[in-house]
């Protein structure tokens, strides 16, 4: 079984964390995408929306894709998230393989700055979206093998998906329909 590790936090899941997804099922023969939401995200502001309605969210954004699943690893264990423990907590240290991780080209800007990165470097397998607004990732990062998931993107960040909720403007396009009901029922970042 052929999988990648989707990590962030997902505050709120969109369809363009979405559609990465699925182009790297489709550009690299993945069976499975875990989506595993950050418990602690040690790199965000400390207003995200909690880690029980990020994970619903996620539930509810990907249901009706049979190769996606959600794990709550990294909301389950206590101080930061790092993706070095959650690939250990999900026993992919431990693998034939290398852990195979789905990020994009704006974190990979930040990668050094992850928690034992060298390590995560040295044991993982990289995919790589190029995010609209950010460098290509062949300029990050040199002396780090990695793959570049081409395709169409939907420009999107959650940032901006919380700002439009904060204007009361339309998340036509944006969030599946299902996400977008959830976010107003639970009247999520009206801050």
């Amino acid at each position: 079984m052929r999988e990648i590790i989707f990590g962030g936090t997902f505050d709120p899941i969109h369809k363009g964390h979405l559609l990465a997804a699925e182009l790297a099922l489709n550009s690299y023969n993945f069976n499975k995408v875990i989506f595993v939401p950050a418990g602690n995200p040690w790199m965000k502001s400390s207003n995200t929306v909690s880690a029980f309605h990020r994970l619903n969210m996620i539930k509810i954004a990907i249901d009706s894709n049979p190769a996606f699943f959600v794990s709550d690893v990294d909301i389950q264990r206590k101080g930061p998230t790092y993706m070095v423990d959650t690939l250990s907590d999900l026993n992919k240290k431990n693998s034939e393989d290398k852990p195979c991780i789905l990020l994009g080209s704006d974190v990979l800007s930040d990668i050094k700055k992850w928690h034992r990165y060298k390590d995560l470097i040295q044991s993982s397998e990289f995919f790589v979206i190029n995010r609209p607004g950010f460098n290509s990732a062949k300029s990050y990062m040199k002396n780090i093998k990695f793959n570049i998931i081409d395709g169409k993107f939907i420009e999107v960040s959650a940032s901006e998906i919380r700002e439009k909720i904060k204007q009361g403007s339309n998340l036509d396009l944006l969030v599946p329909e299902k996400v977008e009901d959830y976010i107003r029922k639970n009247k999520l970042y009206k801050y």
